[in-house]
């Protein structure tokens, strides 16, 4: 009985031992195979974006820039972008919508910076993806943006008393890397103002002496505009407020 049972202990023993071994190789040969090929529980897309952040520097009012942001999947299943939307003055011109794995896409805006002279821009585009880790998220393109044109003050103030004379006076001056001369200038209404331009002589660069004056002959408050037609093809058209209070 002695010897049965110490041989029974030493067959186990064995067991126990190979046991033991079988799972020590199981567990690194297939933990090693799936951290190189991760079973379909841990399958999904991961989006990488080198940089999320395009800085333009600056630029002069009227020029539209054209920019790609590239996206690629570094994950193991197919990483889709059902919407890209804009909350600002820049346009989504493209996107890709489904990117495979191993590969790149791009998402394409558009600034049109008319409009923006004298601004520091910092506008954001909205990004949706199925990216479990990064689902939503914000691209931003930032500078600053030179006016094409100066015009000093901003803005036409018409204030005085009824029978006398209430005008006011400009300067509009033409950036020197673009310079353009201004075509006409009239009153978008014109019931209640007129105006008149005058190239200054000699100027460097270019500059006009604009003069709104008041024709309304009543009590008030009102509102126009000027519209400066240029030869710029980077602006066409310059649109200068009025407001008035004629007491």
């Amino acid at each position: 009985m002695y010897k049965g049972d110490n041989l029974s202990s030493i067959n186990k023993g064995k067991s126990i031992i190979k046991g033991i071994f079988f799972a020590v190789f199981y567990i690194f040969y297939y933990g090693d195979l799936l951290a190189t090929y991760p079973g379909e529980a841990n399958a999904s897309p991961v989006i990488l974006i080198e940089n999320e952040v395009y800085d333009f520097g600056t630029i002069l009012e009227g020029i539209v820039l054209t920019y790609g942001f590239i996206i690629e999947n570094k994950g193991n299943e197919p990483l889709l972008i059902p919407r890209v939307r804009s909350t600002c003055a820049c346009a989504v011109a493209d996107y890709s919508k489904k990117v495979l794995p191993g590969q790149k896409g791009s998402i394409t805006i558009e600034f049109d910076s008319n409009g923006s002279g004298g601004m520091t821009v910092d506008y954001k585009i909205h990004v949706e993806t199925n990216d479990p880790e990064k689902g939503e998220f914000d691209l931003t393109i930032t500078g600053h943006v030179d006016p094409i044109a100066i015009i000093t003050p901003e803005r036409a103030i018409l204030k005085g008393n009824m029978g006398e004379e209430i005008k006011a006076e400009l300067t509009v001056t033409s950036d020197a890397r673009r310079p353009f001369k201004v075509i006409s200038a009239e009153p978008r209404i014109g019931k209640d103002i007129s105006c008149s331009l005058k190239e200054v002589d000699g100027s460097k660069p270019i500059k006009y002496q604009l003069i709104i004056k008041n024709i309304r002959k009543e009590r008030g408050k009102y509102r126009d505009y000027i519209t400066l037609k240029t030869d710029s093809d980077l602006r066409p058209e310059i649109t200068i407020k009025v407001q008035a209070e004629i007491l």
